[in-house]
């Protein structure tokens, strides 16, 4: 895929050197948007195009206990806390994953 336009923008996405290369052009006519793209394919073929860093996502232990605290203080049967009930699936599964790695 090229160029494509959805609503009133134009958008290109391809590929070079095995890196995936996706943006938005604007609102500008079709041929403005294949120089644009003409430029960007280009710049990625001369190493020029520079990608955003990418974030990297969040780890799976850290995800589990801000979850277990958020748990905690909202959810409540019978002013039981069931927090021990997710608890130990939690724990298991981070241990297996961890020592996966």
């Amino acid at each position: 895929m090229s160029i494509y336009q959805r609503g009133k923008s134009w958008y290109y996405d391809f590929q070079s050197r095995g890196e995936r290369y996706a943006g938005c052009i604007g609102q500008v006519s079709k041929t403005v948007a294949k120089e644009v793209l003409a430029r960007k394919r280009a710049e990625a073929a001369e190493g020029r195009y520079s990608t955003p860093a990418k974030k990297p996502g969040p780890l799976f232990e850290d995800m589990a206990v801000e979850y277990l605290q958020y748990y905690q203080t909202t959810r409540r049967i019978d002013g039981r806390s069931l927090s021990s009930d997710i608890r130990w699936p939690l724990r298991r599964s981070s241990r297996s994953l961890v020592g996966s790695a």
